[in-house]
């Protein structure tokens, strides 16, 4: 049983070190078990500001899924390399029961570290009202 992650995503890092927390959006496609992908960087974890969609905040993104035999719990590796740049990261996590969500860790080529929270935009809830939040 292969799980369909394809389509678009939102990614809310959250850099140990930073002070604001960064988000992207991302676009994936799926053949078998494999990923591939492009990714925007949306707002700065630096600066906590949003960005203008430019050749320094777009990224290719490959990966995989690493299906359980339970059918649930299944990991998922993903790396981003930057098109204008050297700079690298890899995203590992665990998809929710409902495939909606994944949470996890990332390291990139900064030597920075984080964590993060992946969600399909119809997920994405207010949370000051409770109620969905599709746009970005």
């Amino acid at each position: 049983m292969t799980i369909d992650i394809s389509g678009e995503w939102i990614i809310d890092g959250h850099p140990w070190d930073a002070p604001y927390a960064g988000r992207a959006k991302l676009n994936l496609r799926q053949s078998g078990t494999t990923i591939m992908g492009e990714l925007v960087q949306l707002i700065d974890p630096f600066a906590g500001v949003s960005l203008d969609a430019t050749k320094e905040t777009e990224a290719y993104v490959d990966g995989e899924i690493i299906e359980h035999e339970d059918g649930q719990n299944h990991l998922v590796v993903l790396k981003r390399t930057n098109q204008d740049s050297s700079f690298r990261a890899v995203f590992a996590g665990v998809l929710s029961a409902e495939c909606g969500t994944m949470t996890g860790t990332f390291t990139n080529t900064l030597r920075k570290g984080g964590s993060f929270v992946m969600s399909r935009p119809a997920t994405l809830v207010d949370s000051t009202t409770g109620t969905p939040n599709g746009s970005i």
